[in-house]
C-alpha cells in the first residue's frame, strides 16, 4: 500500500480538490524550496542548498511569467 500523503503542506485549493493553477503551484513550490534552502544553509549542505535555490529562482520566474500572461 502506498504511503499516505500529508495534505497539511499542500496548497488549500488542492486540499479542497480544486486546481489552483500554475501560478499558485509555482508559489507553493517557491515557498517550500525557500524553507528547504534555509535548512540546507544552516546545516552547511552548500551544494544541495545551491541547487534548491536555483529551483526556487526557476519557480519565481514561472510565477512572473504567468502573471504577465494574464
Amino acid at each position: 500500500m502506498p504511503p499516505r500523503r500529508d495534505r497539511s503542506t499542500e496548497p488549500k485549493s488542492e486540499q479542497r480538490g480544486e486546481d489552483g493553477g500554475a501560478e499558485e503551484a509555482a508559489a507553493f513550490i517557491a515557498e517550500t524550496l525557500l524553507n528547504l534552502t534555509s535548512i540546507c544553509h544552516r546545516n552547511r549542505f552548500d551544494t544541495l542548498g545551491y541547487l534548491l535555490d536555483m529551483a526556487r529562482m526557476e519557480a519565481d520566474g514561472l510565477m512572473r511569467t504567468h502573471r504577465k500572461s494574464r
